[in-house]
């Protein structure tokens, strides 16, 4: 069974949420809202596919740093993340020009642990 794309799941939302901005707010049984967005909140699974991340077994599982992982074990597929102090911290530029090009190569080779483009950059979302 496979997951659903990013791009599958977020296209209308990602349409809807646009509009919302650009209006400043939207109507609902005539009270007016506005919305303000804060981050994503999410299991390491979720977060993973909807940022185009790879998931707990890449070598880039972290989407707060740059830590690379280890690789142990004679079949090649566990990989080890040691605690290490002091990471270098992913930037939101880092993350956009990953994306881009991880999106270029068609997602068959991932940029530090980014596999493709994700929707939600389009909402300025600083990821």
């Amino acid at each position: 069974m496979f997951a659903p794309l990013p791009k599958l799941l977020f296209s209308r939302l990602i349409a809807e949420l646009k509009q919302i901005i650009n209006n400043n707010y939207f109507i609902v049984a005539n009270n007016k809202f506005q919305l303000r967005f804060q981050a994503l909140k999410a299991d390491l699974p979720c977060r993973a596919l909807c940022l185009c991340l790879k998931q707990h077994n890449g070598y880039y599982a972290c989407s707060n740093c740059l830590q690379r992982g280890q690789v142990l074990g004679d079949r090649n597929n566990i990989v080890y993340y040691r605690y290490e102090q002091n990471q270098q911290p992913r930037t939101h530029r880092q993350f956009k020009a990953a994306s881009h090009q991880a999106q270029l190569n068609n997602g068959q080779l991932s940029i530090e642990g980014i596999h493709g483009k994700t929707p939600l950059l389009e909402l300025s979302f600083n990821v």
